[in-house]
């Protein structure tokens, strides 16, 4: 999977996706995701397969369960694996962040 493509799945939920950050100033609730790392398996001097890193954060102005349940249903249904999704209030931001850590 291409970041391309996630960024067309993450758009079906109807709210603002961006790649890193905004360049202007968003309403809540909306996306932010990037490539954090990559990482390669391989043997015999070649590489098997490739991963990318992503980390989804999903911000909010209060704690929204039922959009958590759907982005995470979301990536489900596309068979994307994300793993201990973690959640902090930024205090002078006043949003709450959940950030949800995925393997493409």
């Amino acid at each position: 999977m291409t970041l391309q493509q996630l960024y067309n799945i993450l758009q079906t939920l109807n709210l603002p996706v961006a790649y890193h950050h905004f360049e202007s100033r968003q309403s809540l609730p909306f996306i932010v995701y990037m490539n954090e790392s990559d990482s390669t398996v391989g043997a015999d001097n070649k590489v098997l397969y490739k991963a990318k890193h992503v980390d989804v954060e999903l911000y909010m102005a209060e704690k929204d369960e039922a959009l958590e349940i759907q982005l995470e249903t979301l990536l489900d249904n596309h068979e994307i694996f994300y793993e201990n999704p973690d959640e902090v209030f930024i205090e002078e931001e006043g949003v709450f962040k959940r950030t949800y850590y995925l393997t493409i």
